[in-house]
């Protein structure tokens, strides 16, 4: 019950506030900087839809190279 609760103030525009979505690779590697800045060595991100292959290699052709 609290959950449900809970669940309904994670809107889809509160989401889209606070996590990087689309294709713009400037975007997904500024969400790093913070973090590395505060000196994390690792990362992790997630797919949050189906097309979860494209993800990984979107971020492996444009966005991980740049944050090596």
């Amino acid at each position: 019950q609290h959950f449900e609760q809970a669940s309904t103030l994670v809107t889809k525009e509160a989401t889209g506030k606070s996590v990087v979505c689309g294709s713009d690779a400037q975007e997904h590697r500024a969400a790093f900087v913070p973090f590395e800045e505060a000196g994390f060595e690792e990362g992790d991100g997630a797919n949050r839809g189906p097309q979860w292959r494209e993800m990984i290699a979107f971020y492996g052709q444009e966005v991980l190279p740049s944050l090596a």
